[in-house]
């Protein structure tokens, strides 16, 4: 989660920050299944999992209980959380922008991925 854009006091119009808030999920403490594909078993890749990003309690119980009705189990749910007193979160024009972004790999060779 990377804070995007901030409007401060005495400012006229956002800031630019793009910085880091919040713990990040990654290939070392992401929580998975099994891989569904034979090839990849023993790694998290083709492995069923969830990332909630929310500073929000309610919507976070809320996205969990539909996770586990759509069969995730707990140790697949990822939470990615949000610090909200770090941020002027809301709807109006000067709130803080987020951005939520993910680096995905897809190797044509799959020797590459080494």
């Amino acid at each position: 989660m990377l804070l995007m854009l901030r409007y401060l006091p005495n400012v006229v119009g956002p800031v630019r920050i793009f910085g880091g808030v919040g713990d990040t999920v990654n290939i070392t403490n992401v929580k998975t299944r099994e891989s569904i594909l034979e090839k990849a078993a023993g790694t998290v890749y083709y492995a069923p999992m969830t990332i909630t990003t929310t500073p929000d309690r309610n919507v976070d119980r809320i996205i969990r209980e539909t996770a586990r009705e759509a069969g995730f189990t707990e140790d697949t749910i990822n939470k990615d959380i949000v610090p909200s007193v770090l941020l002027n979160l809301g709807v109006e024009e000067d709130c803080d922008e987020l951005i939520v972004g993910a680096h995905f790999a897809f190797f044509y060779n799959p020797d590459d991925k080494a």
